[in-house]
């Protein structure tokens, strides 16, 4: 057990946030609702334009301090920014549109205090609007080091967690820069430190934001795919290069969606010969994967066409 001196920082609660005025008093607010001291909370603005920057003006805290991006980076690099300029000894990463829970701050001090000093990270659960729990599976007081982490995102079939982690870990692993997926963080993470299951709900996600995934018009997610597209490709790169081997031996399942949003994002970046390597490597592994076919006859004649299907499907 590590106990952390009342007057040091203990934990530091950062909130990306970008174009999100109407709603991100409640993630902010949230974080004063618990008498626990020696925390802080920092609210990264990611270049909004619809007035964010106004609202977060209007916090007369000593607990509170805002980060402003000149442009809009993405939350990766947004999260790269709070935790840059973080005191804490742990980080807890809040999105803008979720609160915590009125019991949250307690329930992460006392985790905090308690953790083993080989844990890089406490994943706690979510509750959604409709009630339901995630992640899903999840078993409270296991430690996962990095097959069982693999192991288990084979079988999640909703791993939304709320991720407070070991401030220090981040000298040696850091989320991308830019818009690339943080896919490869995740694995990165899991290759080097430990994280302890934890069965307590400290966070509640709402679904009320504009733009969320599931709320992006067809054009929206199509201009997004392109964009982000060379992003894409290479995160899903360095997952292969340094994770391929260990994920088709115990997540073959997420291998092989891996390897498929290589070869869809080289497409539509314009990268061809990238996407026919991936092709073909993907169809030595996978020969009936039928799909691929598909994907790569349609992105080969247009990267906006398949931009434009993945744009429709996921809208289905």
């Amino acid at each position: 057990m590590t106990n952390i001196p009342v007057n040091e920082t203990w934990l530091s609660i950062v909130i990306p946030t970008y174009n999100r005025r109407g709603i991100v008093r409640r993630a902010i607010d949230s974080c004063f609702r618990d008498s626990v001291p020696g925390y802080e909370v920092i609210v990264v603005d990611d270049g909004s334009t619809d007035g964010t920057s106004e609202i977060l003006r209007q916090y007369r805290t000593e607990r509170l301090r805002t980060i402003r991006l000149d442009r809009n980076g993405g939350v990766s690099e947004a999260r790269m920014a709070g935790v840059e300029t973080a005191r804490g000894k742990w980080v807890l990463f809040l999105d803008s549109d979720d609160e915590l829970t009125l019991a949250g701050l307690s329930i992460l001090h006392a985790g905090c205090q308690d953790a083993a000093s080989d844990i890089g990270r406490l994943a706690y659960m979510y509750v959604h609007d409709d009630g339901k729990v995630s992640p899903q599976p999840w078993t409270p007081g296991v430690i996962m080091d990095y097959r069982m982490y693999l192991e288990w995102s084979e079988r999640v079939a909703d791993s939304d967690l709320g991720n407070c982690i070991r401030r220090s870990t981040f000298a040696a692993i850091q989320f991308p820069r830019g818009r690339a997926y943080e896919s490869i963080y995740h694995l990165d993470f899991a290759k080097a430190f430990k994280t302890l299951c934890c069965g307590d709900v400290i966070i509640r996600m709402h679904a009320d934001a504009h733009d969320r995934l599931t709320k992006t018009s067809v054009d929206s997610l199509y201009h997004r795919l392109l964009d982000e597209a060379e992003a894409r490709m290479q995160s899903m790169h360095d997952v292969m290069v340094r994770h391929g081997e260990a994920l088709r031996r115990h997540a073959p399942k997420r291998a092989q969606m891996f390897s498929r949003a290589l070869i869809s994002g080289a497409l539509m970046a314009g990268h061809r010969r990238i996407a026919l390597r991936g092709f073909l490597d993907h169809l030595r592994r996978h020969p009936r994967s039928y799909n691929v076919w598909g994907v790569t006859a349609v992105g080969l004649l247009s990267r906006r066409a398949l931009a434009w299907a993945i744009a429709m499907r996921h809208d289905t």
